[in-house]
């Protein structure tokens, strides 16, 4: 295991803890931002234990960059806060796991021996929408939301200024995304989830 972050104290008191720990070894603990990647080139974790308080938009980068050094290592991040927005682009950039620091050592320590989704960190009600929503693309809900409206697809393809058969590309894709069969399913599942809503969009002549 390999621990990063700057907080002296926290990397110090972690490799404490773990140290009485059955087959963990931690093998190097970096602190400034570009000693964690010729570490962990070096010595090759099996995990990589980011400290991030709290979850901050500099820590993505990094995620990529381990990512690409070392793509068999699994990422955990340790932090303060779960703002879904942070932990989407975790999750985005290859991070394994949040632990958030109230969880406590036990659930820090079950994220070193299997995978938890990063979503797993999200308020249940959030996770759900925020996971049709993170893949389905823009095109795709301008489409869903005529379709709510009982638009064909002509119809769409005017609007949207794009031919019948790329509207009906984006309506396969959409289906298969919220795992429904049919149009009223798609718009049904995604009001449900807060992807669209019944206000009818105004588009250009």
């Amino acid at each position: 295991m390999l621990i990063h972050g700057r907080p002296t104290i926290y990397r110090a008191g972690l490799v404490l803890v773990l140290a009485d720990e059955p087959g963990v070894t931690v093998v190097a603990t970096t602190a400034t931002p570009r000693t964690p990647l010729a570490a962990v080139r070096a010595t090759k974790p099996d995990v990589i234990v980011l400290l991030s308080d709290p979850v901050g938009a500099d820590v993505v980068p990094l995620v990529r960059r381990l990512r690409i050094a070392a793509p068999a290592s699994r990422t955990v991040v340790l932090a303060r806060n779960g703002d879904p927005d942070e932990l989407l682009r975790l999750e985005a950039a290859g991070v394994t796991s949040v632990v958030a620091e109230d969880d406590g050592i036990g659930a820090f320590l079950d994220r070193l021996t299997y995978v938890s989704p990063v979503l797993s960190a999200l308020p249940p009600e959030l996770a759900s929408a925020r996971t049709h929503q993170r893949w389905i693309t823009q095109r795709e809900l301008e489409v869903l939301r005529l379709m709510s409206h009982g638009l064909g697809t002509a119809e769409i393809g005017s609007l949207l200024r794009i031919s019948p058969r790329t509207v009906d590309g984006h309506r396969s894709r959409v289906l298969r995304k919220l795992g429904v069969h049919n149009a009223g399913e798609a718009v049904a599942k995604a009001m449900a989830r807060g992807l669209i809503s019944s206000t009818l969009t105004s588009y250009p002549p």
